[in-house]
């Protein structure tokens, strides 16, 4: 009896020294309640090694949810104090590409650097019957850490694509091309406002340059024309209608296979497959289902376009660039007959 007893308390001892020490490892943070707000709320903390956001949210105004609004307010005050440090150049440069004003730009850099955040702690909060307020921060060494070990998997991943474009556009499959390049943006999407400097072919060059201009140049010689100048459909209950467009590279004339193309209505209405992608020959069949629309006298949209080969994310520096690109397009004229 009296061995076990001593054999129960040497257990009882060891986990309670257990228990002492992941407490001491479970991060500090103060949570205070009362009349008297905590001097980090009346004023604003200043440091050396952290960046720091402090948030506010009303229970009247915020009654379920009052701890989300705080801390998305505590975050965003804390990604405003990291510095963007790009410069000029390269403000106007993405102004001028992405078509957008210089501070828009800089916007959408701010809310990237927003949504990336991660390291950062809870360090306090207090709240009264009416008021809710946190306190994060941010380690600057660590977020300068974290930041350089994305950038250089990004930038790996990103160039990885590049080449593989490279390689593609070489062999003439330009819709494969397209797509590695428009990866390779995706790839770096966070630092995209950032000039990033690679070593391709023995040179240093700018990626981002490399791949907007090498896409813009593909488009630009991409061009989609109709197989009849103007398509007479007859529409038949339960039969659909063909409409094609074929797409070439140029200046060789050669057809463009999986290059995905899109048709709309710009006159009339009606129902057609969109988007379809191009066969061997270079040929986009889109099937006319149904006419909406009592006009005899109708035009379709046929073309291409980035936002077809990926999806650019939240990202909307990102998206604005990709949209800015000059894509193909052409239109087919429809006269039509049979509607019911």
């Amino acid at each position: 009896m009296e061995k076990n007893r001593s054999i129960a308390m040497r257990n009882f001892k060891v986990n309670v020294r257990h228990l002492v020490m992941i407490i001491l490892l479970l991060p500090v943070v103060a949570v205070y309640a009362g009349d008297k707000k905590p001097g980090w709320i009346t004023q604003r903390p200043v440091s050396r090694f952290y960046y720091i956001g402090i948030g506010y949210a009303s229970k009247a105004e915020h009654p379920t949810d009052y701890h989300q609004v705080a801390r998305d307010q505590a975050l965003n005050d804390l990604a405003s104090e990291i510095e963007i440090k790009i410069s000029g150049e390269t403000i106007q440069k993405l102004s001028e590409m992405a078509g957008v004003i210089k501070e828009d730009v800089l916007s959408q850099i701010r809310s990237t650097t927003r949504a990336h955040l991660e390291g950062y702690e809870q360090v306090a909060a207090w709240e009264d019957a009416n008021d809710y307020w946190v306190y994060y921060h941010l380690s600057k060494e660590v977020y300068q850490k974290l930041q350089k070990e994305r950038k250089i998997k990004a930038i790996n991943l990103a160039k990885d694509f590049y080449l593989k474009a490279k390689d593609e556009e070489k062999k003439g499959n330009i819709a494969s091309a397209i797509r590695y390049y428009m990866q390779a943006l995706q790839s770096f999407q966070e630092f995209i406002g950032e000039p990033v400097s690679v070593q391709i072919d023995g040179k240093s060059r700018y990626l981002q340059n490399e791949i907007y201009f090498a896409l813009q140049q593909l488009f630009m010689n991409i061009k989609l024309l109709p197989l009849t100048g103007k398509l007479n459909i007859k529409m038949t209950k339960g039969k659909a209608q063909p409409v094609k467009v074929k797409a070439t590279y140029q200046p060789q004339g050669n057809p463009v296979a999986g290059l995905p193309v899109a048709f709309k209505f710009v006159k009339g209405k009606g129902k057609i497959d969109s988007p379809v992608n191009s066969d061997r020959q270079g040929i986009a069949t889109g099937m006319i289902s149904s006419m909406l629309s009592s006009e005899k006298l109708q035009i379709l949209r046929a073309f291409t376009g980035s936002d077809l080969f990926v999806d650019t994310g939240s990202n909307p520096l990102l998206q604005q660039l990709i949209r800015n690109l000059n894509t193909p397009a052409t239109k087919i004229l429809l006269t039509v007959s049979g509607l019911q």
